[in-house]
């Protein structure tokens, strides 16, 4: 069901274990998918709004082909991210802007989606093409 949007499906998707790195499972998809994450910091983070210009991690472009939606899977390959993430750079704030990539979802769904996996909306900055949300990641 497409209508689900971008990311897959909302439903309940446990923590991918042992099934290979986030950056390996988006590459054996089939179709046009795509996730950047990069550290920012200094002059740039300031400049985008991200930070005070201490370092963030920054979730750019996270993109599911249609025939991919609405199997859990864009949830499944986030919160493997979420997870190596979590064990290279503990305690480090992700941030992402929630920005729909294609109109079959709209912005609040997006949103909706991304709380459900632990981010909270953040502050707006003049310029932001999209909705600011951000999540600590967990010490492990």
């Amino acid at each position: 069901d497409d209508s689900k949007g971008l990311l897959g499906g909302f439903d309940d998707v446990p923590a991918a274990s042992g099934i290979g790195s986030a950056d390996e499972m988006i590459k054996e998809l089939p179709g046009r998918n795509e996730m950047d994450v990069w550290i920012e910091k200094g002059d740039d983070a300031i400049e985008s709004g991200w930070s005070d210009g201490s370092p963030v991690l920054v979730l750019d472009k996270l993109y599911i082909d249609p025939q991919n939606r609405g199997k859990g899977i864009g949830k499944q390959i986030l919160k493997t991210k979420i997870d190596e993430l979590s064990k290279q750079h503990p305690g480090m704030e992700l941030k992402l802007l929630a920005e729909p990539l294609d109109d079959s979802i709209d912005t609040g769904s997006l949103v909706e989606y991304y709380e459900s996996l632990g981010f909270s909306v953040g502050d707006y900055k003049d310029g932001m093409s999209g909705i600011p949300m951000e999540i600590t990641l967990p010490k492990k």
